[in-house]
């Protein structure tokens, strides 16, 4: 499933908590977020790959 249609799938209280989780990561180095997302999984690390995104990194 592309990333397209797994947004397209997400409940509101999932789009919701995904957008409260991502400005919790924005003060968080590139760096950290890169080492944090091979720890983690579900929306946490969603959250973290969106704001990569957002700063131009593919991940």
């Amino acid at each position: 499933m592309d990333r397209k249609t797994a947004e397209q799938r997400r409940s509101l209280a999932q789009t919701e908590d995904l957008d409260r989780l991502k400005g919790q990561y924005q003060c968080v180095s590139d760096s950290v977020l890169l080492k944090w997302m091979q720890a983690v999984t579900g929306t946490h690390r969603e959250a973290m790959a969106a704001v990569l995104r957002e700063r131009g990194h593919t991940v």
